[in-house]
């Protein structure tokens, strides 16, 4: 399961946008394995884990797309060279 979610990786998002800073999952067992783990490390990617089972209860929706416009706007900076 770990090895299909790193060729997800690297056909879906490394190729396609460059080596990512965060990775931002929800809670999966395929996430939590010794092989992915290996995989961000080694990579220098951090991972970042939200639950979002009841969004309009809890505000980790929000809290999620916060954490993902931060990463947008500190890669968007960094590659205009600000």
């Amino acid at each position: 399961m770990a090895s299909e979610v790193e060729k997800f990786n690297w056909k879906h998002l490394i190729y396609r946008y460059n080596l990512p800073y965060v990775i931002v999952t929800d809670n999966g067992t395929q996430f939590k394995t010794y092989t992915y783990e290996n995989f961000r490390t080694r990579r220098g990617i951090q991972h970042i884990v939200i639950s979002i089972e009841h969004p309009q209860t809890n505000g980790h929706a929000e809290i999620g797309n916060r954490v993902i416009l931060r990463a947008l706007h500190t890669r968007l900076d960094k590659s205009k060279g600000i």
